[in-house]
């Protein structure tokens, strides 16, 4: 006779492994979360960024025809650039697009346009889904009437603003509002208009913030960063010495380069074969490695360099006729020396390279020349897969065919901490 015990116990529980509807909802469940992770990046996410979600804004356009801003997402998984609407910004900005500057707050971007030889820079805020939105102002205060400056650089710290007046060869600055990203012109003083190397055309803001360069055609400008200087963080006093010699004359001097630890920079000259190397002191003073410069080659007509975020591999492209990506080792000492795997094939006309926030995929943008067919010149963006030993590979497809003109490319990662 079963006792009193066992008649009032219950059964005891079904392992849920071994309820027989168990299985076929876990597959479920796993095909419907794979399904979502590889949408993340086939299509742009509808009320804001995805977590990880990295987002490519180009600029185009030209001086015969209205320029915009083009917004594209990083696909994770292969690194083609997926377009995404709407733009950006829209193709009805005045003059050429000559630089996007994307704020380190990640709210705010700036767009710098040579138009009617003066610089124009547009302030916008990032929405939520990369869109940009026209701040008030629509434009910072331009630069006096014929000055040509088209360039502008953000502090590290974003409180200021830099562009490079190229006929009277001086700095200028502007003071960035922290809740806005409105641009104001700081109050002209010796400092404001500070003294550029001759030539120069860009400046450029090591990573630590604390020191500042200008490339001219024959010499660098140095600068320290000063904080809490006259009118606010930001303010640039030259170092001593004030500037670097480049030896001989830098015709079309390109920004100078620096690797992400601030400690090797790279300078290269559209007019000059070679890429000149230089090391950083504590001081932000730079002295020439050594070897202090790498030939490129006979009638090599370099554009613009590229460096990992991780500062192992540099790459660099070339003006009309070398229509190639030549890819560098960077050494421990910061030294540059070419790669076994050798340099591979690009579009005709490049004008701008970068590499994604991860340093897995590398893109050149190119400009297509159609006046020999009687049309508005168009564009390409070529796009590469970063090897571990840095060798490029192209994805597939192996580039995107565009109506207009590539200018320059931004990279801005949403939805992470």
């Amino acid at each position: 006779m079963a006792s009193e015990r066992d008649a009032t116990m219950k059964p005891p529980p079904v392992c849920p492994h071994r309820r027989p509807w168990f299985p076929a909802c876990c597959a479920l469940l796993l095909l419907v979360g794979c399904a979502v992770a590889a949408r993340a990046y086939d299509a742009v996410p509808e009320g804001g960024a995805a977590p990880g979600v990295v987002w490519a804004y180009v600029t185009h356009g030209g001086y015969s025809r209205p320029s915009g801003v083009s917004r594209f997402v990083v696909d994770g998984r292969g690194g083609v650039l997926v377009p995404a609407t709407p733009a950006a910004a829209p193709a009805d900005l005045p003059g050429a697009p000559a630089r996007i500057v994307i704020h380190p707050g990640r709210r705010f971007a700036y767009v710098a346009h040579a138009g009617d030889g003066r610089l124009m820079i547009r302030p916008y805020r990032i929405g939520g889904d990369g869109a940009f939105v026209p701040l008030a102002p629509a434009a910072a205060p331009r630069m006096p009437e014929g000055e040509t400056a088209p360039w502008f650089a953000l502090t590290p710290d974003g409180r200021s603003g830099y562009t490079v007046a190229r006929k009277s060869d001086t700095l200028w600055r502007y003071a960035v509002d922290a809740q806005t990203g409105a641009l104001s012109v700081v109050t002209r003083d010796a400092v404001e208009a500070l003294d550029a190397p001759p030539g120069a055309s860009s400046l450029v803001f090591a990573p630590g913030g604390g020191f500042a360069y200008a490339v001219g055609d024959r010499r660098i400008g140095q600068y320290r960063v000063v904080a809490g200087g006259s009118g606010g963080d930001g303010v640039l006093a030259p170092l001593s010495p004030p500037s670097v010699d480049l030896g001989t004359s830098w015709p079309y001097p390109r920004p100078l380069v620096l690797r992400p630890d601030g400690r090797t920079a790279y300078v290269i000259s559209n007019g000059a074969g070679v890429v000149r190397q230089f090391r950083i002191g504590a001081d932000g003073v730079m002295a020439p490695l050594t070897p202090a410069a790498v030939s490129l080659g006979q009638n090599a007509a370099p554009v613009e360099m590229a460096i990992t975020p991780d500062g192992r591999f540099a790459y660099l492209i070339y003006s009309t006729g070398n229509k190639i990506i030549t890819p560098f080792r960077v050494g421990e000492d910061g030294a540059l020396s070419p790669l076994a795997s050798g340099a591979i094939p690009t579009g005709d006309d490049p004008e701008s390279i970068a590499v994604d926030p991860s340093g897995r995929w590398l893109y050149v943008l190119c400009r297509v020349n159609n006046a020999s067919a009687g049309k508005e010149d168009a564009g390409t963006i070529w796009q590469y897969q970063v090897g571990d030993d840095g060798a490029l590979s192209p994805l597939s497809p192996a580039r995107l065919e565009l109506s207009d003109v590539p200018r320059a490319i931004a990279f801005l990662r949403r939805g992470t901490p």
